[in-house]
């Protein structure tokens, strides 16, 4: 009888301690980052999200192809969609000078969030900084916005230094490297620079998670995603390398998995509200959270 009291002492103290950790969402984009080069680069930190979480080499930017919410692979529709779950269709933004954009209809889905809960803390760091001053800042007031050095190192250095002084709810993380190698060398496994831009930013992102291990009682959800992929030295049409990408879920509440048909990446602010328990209006037109149990 005492054996199975303590037994049970046990597992009541265990989910108590599970139940108390605070829910919180880090959210990685990497710009211009092709699946199949992510796959040959040696990235050990983003590899550790894949095994132990969801991923997808199949999921997809520029909409439906031929439907009406096609749109063009480029960094503006891209980020906007999937900042606010929806494709262009309905957030009108075409072009990465975001003429076009409805607002209204699609907000950053932080605004989402304040609406729900405004005591949670809200935080992005984008070294591309459009994302920030075009979608996230007409949206709504966020509690911490920051647009660093358009360096990868710069990103990492001040998201760690926020991680240390701050106590972000959900934090979104721009890198822009991959990119700007892709525009510069070429996209492909066969071209190093391309390819050591990856490996360079897998680097930066284990610091970033190093520092989220060392937080104590609180359950994060890791999201890691692209806005297009690329071909030759560009990218804005709907060719398979321009529009397949990859996205990576992982935390306590995510299957272990590969899944051989992924959604668009309008996927991530439902896979955001899934974790945070917060409620998704049907009138929003977001799809189904993915890799969530």
């Amino acid at each position: 009888m005492l054996n199975k009291l303590i037994a049970a002492l046990i597992i009541s103290l265990t989910t108590f301690s599970y139940s108390a950790q605070k829910k919180k969402v880090l959210i990685i984009g990497i710009d211009g980052c092709r699946p199949d080069c992510l796959e040959a680069a040696k990235t050990p930190n983003m590899d550790s999200l894949i095994k132990n979480g969801t991923y997808t080499n199949t999921a997809y930017a520029g909409g439906e192809l031929g439907k009406e919410t096609q749109q063009p692979t480029v960094s503006g529709p891209g980020w906007v969609s999937i900042t606010t779950g929806v494709w262009a269709n309905t957030h009108g933004v075409k072009n990465n000078k975001f003429s076009g954009y409805d607002i209204k209809k699609a907000p950053h889905f932080f605004k989402r969030i304040k609406d729900q809960n405004p005591k949670l803390y809200l935080s992005s760091i984008s070294q591309w900084h459009p994302i920030n001053s075009k979608i996230l800042t007409p949206s709504v007031k966020a509690d911490f916005i920051l647009n660093p050095p358009d360096k990868g190192a710069s990103v990492k250095d001040l998201t760690v230094k926020h991680l240390k002084e701050a106590n972000p709810d959900v934090l979104f993380v721009h890198f822009d490297d991959v990119d700007h190698a892709g525009h510069a060398s070429g996209y492909g496994t066969h071209i190093p620079k391309y390819m050591k831009s990856i490996e360079d930013t897998d680097k930066n992102i284990g610091f970033i998670l190093k520092e989220i291990s060392n937080r104590k009682d609180e359950d994060w959800l890791v999201i890691v995603t692209t806005d297009h992929g690329g071909i030759r030295k560009g990218h804005g049409g709907q060719t398979k390398e321009e529009r397949t990408i990859f996205m990576i879920v992982h935390g306590s509440s995510v299957k272990k998995s590969t899944v051989s048909q992924g959604p668009g990446h309008t996927a991530v602010p439902p896979t955001v509200f899934k974790h945070l328990g917060l409620k998704i209006n049907k009138d929003w037109g977001w799809c189904k959270a993915f890799g969530i149990e």
